[in-house]
């Protein structure tokens, strides 16, 4: 009686790890990071080194840094609009409309920093959320 040896089937080869969508978003999501900037620095290493087929990436990092100059420029405008406004208050009103003043200027930055939070979160959920006139930018040079 003969015993028949099965040959075993050879394992087929790995195939290559992939990064998962999660890790792009979390890049993504830093692009829009504004604490020491983190997504300035994010965003410039995104568009340095990112390949051209990842546009999910490109478009996040560019629009973020379009957010950061152009936010910034206009809240800087802002800020000086709001100064000369409150020493003119200030003047009239002992100093009360000054602090008034102040406190509003307080909330706009707030709000500028909860949008950039914002737009990290939508990243972070995968989504592309395009800011009105930003992200038609954006995308163009994706």
């Amino acid at each position: 009686m003969a015993v028949e040896k099965k040959e075993k089937p050879e394992p087929a080869a790995a195939a290559p790890a992939k990064s998962s969508g999660n890790d792009q978003n979390l890049i993504a999501a830093l692009c829009y990071i504004p604490i020491f900037a983190i997504g300035f620095l994010v965003s410039l290493y995104v568009l340095l080194t990112e390949k051209k087929e990842n546009k999910f990436l490109k478009f996040h990092a560019i629009q973020a840094l379009m957010f950061m100059v152009v936010g910034g420029i206009v809240f800087i405008c802002l800020w000086i609009v709001l100064v000369i406004i409150t020493m003119v208050i200030s003047m009239v009103t002992y100093g009360i409309g000054g602090i008034c003043m102040m406190a509003v200027m307080g909330i706009l930055l707030l709000l500028y920093l909860v949008a950039f939070f914002y737009l990290a979160w939508l990243a972070y959920q995968g989504k592309e959320y395009e800011i009105p006139v930003l992200g038609k930018f954006a995308r163009k040079y994706v």
